[in-house]
């Protein structure tokens, strides 16, 4: 994969997470943090569990970018089924972007309430519950599938890709890149909840999606027409 994917992609991943990750997952890392990490922790401790939780998270996404990888190797077979992953991948980018740039109505069609889901909410319950530091990277994993826009855009790109490797890559990249993001959130949760930050991250990994999405649809359209690269 070319270094500016990977410097774009990281950039992205890194604003989405302030405009977006922040605001979607900040009551739940607040709950576990006020629940899980007692005042009997001492800095290590504390900063190894917030560790393990973002862990946890990379190592789903990681999971993700190599499944949705594999899947779009299929259509990288065929010229025309590779450009039509192209377009649709495309397509849920251009909703990502328009989502963050504030188009809430977005939202009902990429996202859906993970508490409605009664595995997840068990299993949730049962974690908060567990004395063990490895279940704060459980709970990461967990966490790693929920439904969530901008996941769907960097598993798009994994997609996209048309290797279970790079689509693992994509998906590495944009977990650590939000791994810095969540571990303040969990230190300094005023000041990353503030709306002016985050309409600011958002808008900014909004136009980094858009460029995304039209570069992703441009190279379908490149195959569908078999035009000069």
């Amino acid at each position: 994969m070319e270094n500016f994917s990977i410097i774009a992609i990281a950039a992205a991943a890194f604003f989405g997470s302030l405009g977006h990750c922040v605001g979607m997952c900040g009551g739940f890392v607040l709950a576990y943090s006020s629940t899980k990490v007692g005042k009997h922790f001492n800095q290590k401790e504390r900063f190894a569990s917030h560790l393990l939780y973002n862990l946890g998270r990379t190592i789903s996404y990681t999971l993700i970018g190599a499944v949705v990888g594999l899947i779009g190797s299929v259509f990288a077979l065929s010229p025309n089924l590779r450009a039509t992953l192209y377009l649709f991948a495309g397509l849920v980018m251009l909703l990502v972007g328009l989502w963050l740039f504030g188009f809430v109505w977005v939202s009902r069609l990429l996202e859906y309430d993970f508490t409605r889901i009664s595995f997840f909410k068990t299993a949730f319950q049962k974690l908060l519950k567990s004395d063990s530091k490895m279940s704060f990277l459980s709970l990461g994993i967990l966490n790693g599938f929920f439904p969530c826009g901008l996941v769907y855009f960097f598993a798009s790109s994994a997609a996209a890709s048309g290797s279970a490797l790079k689509g693992a890559l994509i998906m590495f990249v944009f977990g650590l890149s939000t791994i810095l993001p969540m571990l303040s959130l969990a230190y300094a949760s005023t000041i990353l909840q503030k709306t002016e930050l985050r309409k600011a991250a958002s808008k900014i990994s909004a136009l980094l999606i858009f460029g995304f999405a039209l570069y992703t649809m441009w190279g379908a359209i490149i195959i569908f027409f078999d035009l000069p690269i």
